[in-house]
C-alpha cells in the first residue's frame, strides 16, 4: 500500500486498491462496481436507474456508519453528476465525501479508523474539508 502512497503520478485504480486494503484491514464491508467492456469495444459501469451515471466509487459500512466515496487523484474532476449524488447523499444525513490522493489519506485513515473513537474529524469538520475544494 505504502508503494502507491508515494507517487504523485498514481492511478485511480492504484487508488482504489490502497482505499479497499486499507478499509478491509479497519473491518469495512464495501462494494465498488468495476467497469466492463461490451461487445461493440465501449467500456460501461452496469447500473440501472434514472440517476445511475455519477453514482460514488465506493460505498463502505461498517455499522452504525455507512461511507459514500468517490475517490480522485489529484488532478481528477468530480463531474456534475458525482456532485449532485454527493449533495443529494449530504442532504439525506449520509457521509459522503471525495477523497483525493495524497493529500487526503491522513483524513480517509482518521474517517475510517478501527476504533471509532479514534475518530477526530467531527461531520461539520468533514463536510467544510469536502466542499473547499472538490469543484475543480
Amino acid at each position: 500500500m505504502s508503494t502507491h502512497l508515494a507517487s504523485q503520478s498514481i492511478t485511480e485504480a492504484e487508488w482504489l486498491r490502497s482505499v479497499g486494503d486499507a478499509l478491509d484491514l479497519t473491518a469495512w464491508a464495501w462494494i465498488h462496481h468495476r467497469p466492463a467492456r461490451r461487445a461493440q469495444g465501449k467500456w460501461t459501469t452496469p447500473t440501472q436507474g434514472n440517476s445511475a451515471k455519477g453514482f460514488p466509487d465506493i460505498v463502505a459500512v461498517r455499522p452504525p456508519r455507512c461511507l459514500w466515496l468517490e475517490l480522485k487523484t489529484e488532478r481528477g474532476r468530480v463531474s456534475p453528476e458525482q456532485d449532485d449524488w454527493l449533495e443529494r447523499l449530504r442532504a439525506s444525513g449520509q457521509e459522503a465525501y471525495v477523497i483525493r490522493l495524497p493529500r487526503d489519506w491522513h483524513f480517509f485513515t482518521e474517517l475510517t479508523a478501527r476504533d471509532p473513537e479514534q475518530l477526530t474529524l467531527t461531520n461539520s469538520t468533514a463536510a467544510v474539508f469536502v466542499a473547499a475544494d472538490d469543484r475543480r
